[in-house]
């Protein structure tokens, strides 16, 4: 065997003690490459070694002893190896004196470097929530009332500048959770700028955007520098450092052997994650040939970094790729399998120095488990959201709080939706003591956006109310006051609606809502058999409603409207429904109340409305009728997977009649499973119902977690008699004057990004079996 000996120089440094507890987060090991390409190691030889681990070679030295670097490489989650070569290098006690990585070995080195070990890294990285530390979407409780509302419409929104450009985010992810959480695991030294203080030399590298120019890290906030080199173009937003945009180092660097070397090192350990390059016959789609475009360029800027090392040491990756993010067991083994085919180099230098420094001092974290808050600063946050902030987190100066408790209670301000980033970081007085720096950095708002919502439902019938019906909004923000918007919209379908609206918040949570509306409505009377029984609506309304938001929670208003109304029957005159042309107009007073989770798909949360209409000659009106209603649903969650949902709605119009533009119907998935939607129109109805929906477990991506089955039954009674005798017969329970309908069936939804898909089978009564197909957010 090749004996090659090489003579060191003594290094001044000396490894001091390391740093703190537990979560540790290679997920920002998601980082770089999330995509299909996979990684891995040269062919094996005959041997079973990888070509470029054959030259098994012993390392002699004689003089003073070596500095020991271990250089890092990025590769998203194959970097979970980077855990197995280190464990071996720990099991050898081989020290480590400086520590250099790109992306996410950026992240896996500052966590060693600060005195994480192997093990530490390897309990962690199987509790990690990765979807949830990636998945950077506002939490629905965090929408304004308003925004919740829009959610249930629109699927779909591009905003615009006022110069006309599109707004786009400078990556998918913002990665403000992936700081932060960094933030908690590095916050011993989160006062240490000098990454030479750290217990082993560190150094990040990233890319300036700008210039393209290779950024070495080495000072600063280590969080910060760990962020900024794993920052994947596209995926993640830039992070500014020193005045500099960086991004994913991978880019210029992603074997910095060489930064290594300027630093001092005298012997080199490098782990090299290799992408292999696919034939160009076996590329499927935009997302490989960006893959592979990557991958040659990660290839390029590699070109003799290997030779630089002595010890090379290259995972077989085989089967894995960027993306393995549940995979880490396997990952590790495989770091653990290549770091083996080295034990001899490893061990042989681990002995040698040993000769020369003595048993090296084993680098063990701090633990910093809790701290006594000095003082709670919050920037960037307008005075009225800094005081509540501050209620919110209930942040007691003066008292000892757990970093994990303390570092769960930030995070849930990530979900702030006027502001963009919400960063922290403890500024340390002393051992025990910490000031809280919170840093907000404000939302940019769109000065233009448009949105788009659809829904289209088919119910395998004669009946022609198969729906399919779009709505285009362009809304102005903005334009007097912060909250005002002027917005126009237009739904098409089988009816039409032209709406102008402009909203004006004035003090505090009140607002005035002025609009005008221009129906075309095409309506229906399914029960008489009639096909000659539809109606042809047209109406031009003007609105102007006074309101009070109550927190993001719910609404209220009063409302004046005329409309000039002409209705008419399609066809024939010789139909139930006179025709009518004048004037309507009355006052309605509403509640609304939404705490929904999310949408589609609640599991947990109520949504209610409750509304008041009276259209009387005082108020001008030609018509005189009332309605009144109530539509009632709450969703609990049983389990994890598991959720029920009540539905109540009832509805009447008293000693009058609502005209059949203005009339209660029952029918549809939402308001009597087991009917087409709009089959049966009421003047009174009460409609019971409750829902159990279960999520499928264990179905992959795309589809994981967002597939249901659900079981439905529901049931109503309605009459299109007199709203006295209707609330009579319900009271002593006499069916003889109601009309008593019901439904039950199994149904499969998905949850998608154009909102639900869903499929039925219902049986109702008579029995009739119903199908039932839908896409979309039905408004």
């Amino acid at each position: 065997m090749l004996k090659l000996h090489l003579h060191w120089q003594k290094h001044r440094y000396s490894p001091r003690h390391p740093a703190y507890p537990g979560v540790v987060f290679l997920i920002a090991l998601l980082m770089i490459h999330l995509s299909p390409f996979q990684l891995v190691a040269e062919e094996p030889s005959e041997g079973g070694e990888p070509a470029s681990d054959r030259n098994n070679t012993v390392l002699e030295f004689s003089g003073s002893e070596p500095t020991v670097a271990l250089v890092l490489s990025g590769g998203g989650a194959l970097g979970f190896a980077h855990i197995g070569v280190i464990e071996l290098i720990e099991d050898l006690n081989l020290p480590i004196d400086i520590v250099v990585g790109t992306s996410m070995g950026a992240i896996a080195g500052g966590l060693y470097a600060t005195g994480y070990s192997a093990q530490d890294m390897a309990e962690v990285v199987g509790g990690i929530d990765w979807i949830g530390i990636f998945v950077e979407t506002p939490a629905r409780s965090r929408f304004s009332f308003r925004e919740k509302a829009d959610s249930r419409v629109y699927v779909a929104r591009v905003d615009f500048e006022r110069s006309g450009g599109l707004m786009l985010s400078p990556g998918i992810i913002s990665g403000q959770r992936v700081l932060n959480l960094l933030a908690l695991l590095t916050v011993e030294y989160a006062d240490e700028d000098d990454f030479d203080a750290l217990p082993r030399r560190f150094r990040a590298v990233a890319a300036d955007i700008g210039t393209g120019e290779e950024v070495v890290i080495d000072s600063g906030s280590l969080a910060a520098a760990m962020r900024a080199s794993m920052a994947v173009p596209g995926v993640f937003e830039p992070i500014e450092l020193n005045g500099r945009m960086l991004v994913d180092g991978g880019i210029v660097n992603n074997l910095p052997t060489d930064i290594a070397k300027s630093l001092g090192a005298d012997i080199i350990i490098a782990v090299d994650l290799e992408p292999e390059l696919r034939p160009g016959k076996d590329l499927r789609g935009v997302s490989d040939v960006t893959a592979q475009t990557l991958s040659l360029l990660i290839d390029r800027n590699k070109e003799g970094k290997r030779d630089i090392a002595d010890i090379v040491i290259s995972p077989d990756l085989q089967g894995y790729t960027a993306a393995s993010f549940g995979n880490s067991p396997e990952l590790i083994e495989r770091g653990r399998a290549a770091a083996e085919l080295h034990r001899e180099e490893l061990e042989q230098l681990a002995e040698q120095i040993k000769a020369v420094r003595g048993r090296p001092e084993r680098v063990e974290r701090k633990r910093l488990r809790e701290v006594v808050l000095s003082g709670v600063r919050i920037e960037g946050a307008v005075p009225q959201d800094a005081q509540r902030i501050r209620d919110l987190l209930d942040l007691q100066v003066g008292s000892p709080i757990q970093l994990e408790q303390l570092h769960s209670q930030v995070a849930e301000l990530t979900n702030e939706t006027a502001y963009r980033s919400v960063r922290y970081d403890l500024s340390r007085q002393d051992e025990s003591q910490a000031e809280l720096r919170i840093m907000l950095e404000p939302r940019r708002q769109s000065d233009y956006l448009i949105r788009l919502g659809f829904a289209y439902e088919s119910h395998f019938t004669d009946i022609d109310e198969e729906q399919f019906v779009l709505a285009l909004n362009a809304a102005a923000t903005g334009l007097t006051t912060t909250g005002s918007q002027l917005s126009l919209t237009q739904e098409l379908g089988r009816s039409q609606r032209t709406l102008l609206e402009y909203h004006q918040p004035i003090a505090g949570p009140y607002y005035i809502h002025a609009l005008t509306r221009l129906d075309n409505l095409l309506t229906t009377q399914h029960e008489t058999g009639d096909p000659n029984e539809q109606y042809r609506t047209t109406a031009g309304t003007a609105e102007m409603r006074a309101g009070l938001t109550l927190l993001s929670y719910a609404h209220m208003y009063l409302a004046y409207s005329v409309a000039g109304v002409y209705s008419r029957p399609r066809y024939s005159k010789d139909v139930s429904e006179p025709s009518f042309e004048g004037r309507v107009a009355g006052m309605t007073a509403a509640f609304e109340f939404d705490s929904l989770d999310r949408f589609p798909f609640p599991d947990r949360g109520a949504y209610y409305t409750m509304r008041f209409s009276d259209y009387a000659d005082h108020f001008g009106s030609e018509l005189e009728y009332r309605r009144a209603g109530i539509n009632y649903r709450r969703y609990f969650s049983l389990t994890d997977r598991n959720v029920v949902s009540l539905h109540l709605r009832g509805e009447g119009s008293f000693d009058t009649q609502a005209p059949i533009w203005d009339s209660a119907w029952l029918g549809g998935r939402e308001d009597l499973f087991g009917y087409d939607r709009f089959e049966r129109r009421a003047h009174h109805l009460a409609l019971a119902g409750v829902e159990y929906r279960f999520r499928l477990p264990n179905l992959p991506e795309p589809a994981r977690e967002r597939v249901f089955i659900a079981l439905r039954a529901n049931a109503a009674a309605r009459s299109l008699g007199d709203g006295y005798d209707f609330l009579n017969d319900l009271g002593t329970a006499s069916t003889e004057n109601l009309d008593i309908l019901w439904g039950t069936g199994l149904g499969l939804g998905v949850r998608t990004p154009i909102g639900a898909v869903q499929v039925d089978a219902a049986l109702r009564d008579g029995p009739e079996l119903r199908f039932y197909a839908s896409v979309g957010n039905h408004f």
